[in-house]
């Protein structure tokens, strides 16, 4: 994941003012194309990661040439941000231990969570769908292996039993043609 100061200093150096951010699902949430100064550009997406919380994928682009169906021309340069809504917020003056109650900032508290601890949750989340969905397909060809199997043990059953009412048949057809040459069956 990319910080995202690194996106507002990488924007500002490589004169890129034109802009589209996705969402996790890969669905444009803003998109920017609008003729603007550089620093304009810059504040609208430092506004947005200011007011924004989650993952996003933000395409930035030096000119906002668009073809007849809205897709840019150009080919984007492309970052992927997890967002906290902390990271513009003033930095926090750490108040000294005091003795009293249960300060929430101190780790030991057990209040914090880390983003490092975060993203690792979301990247065994996704790492476990990638299973269930492997076994899901799994699942699905062992059902089609058993019911093509069913399938050929049900026509070698009707085979079977085919036959066997054939040579029944025929058992029974020369038992009557032995009878009636001992002059039995009459």
């Amino acid at each position: 994941m990319t910080d995202p100061h690194y996106i507002l200093e990488y924007m500002s150096e490589n004169d890129l003012r034109y802009f589209q951010v996705a969402n996790n699902f890969n669905r444009d949430v803003v998109s920017s194309f609008n003729d603007r100064s550089l620093e304009e550009g810059i504040d609208k997406m430092r506004k947005f990661l200011s007011k924004n919380t989650g993952f996003h994928r933000i395409k930035l682009y030096s000119s906002n040439d668009l073809r007849a169906n809205g897709v840019p021309k150009q080919e984007p340069q492309v970052f992927e941000v997890s967002i906290t809504g902390k990271e513009f917020d003033p930095p926090k003056e750490e108040s000294p231990i005091s003795g009293y109650g249960v300060n929430p900032s101190y780790p030991s508290a057990g209040g914090i969570i880390g983003v490092e601890q975060y993203l690792n949750k979301h990247e065994e989340n996704a790492t476990l769908r990638e299973k269930i969905k492997g076994l899901e397909l799994e699942i699905q060809y062992l059902r089609d292996q058993h019911n093509r199997e069913i399938e050929r043990l049900r026509s070698d059953h009707e085979t079977a039993l085919k036959a066997a009412k054939d040579s029944n048949q025929m058992f029974s057809q020369g038992l009557g043609m032995l009878m009636q040459r001992m002059g039995v069956g009459e």
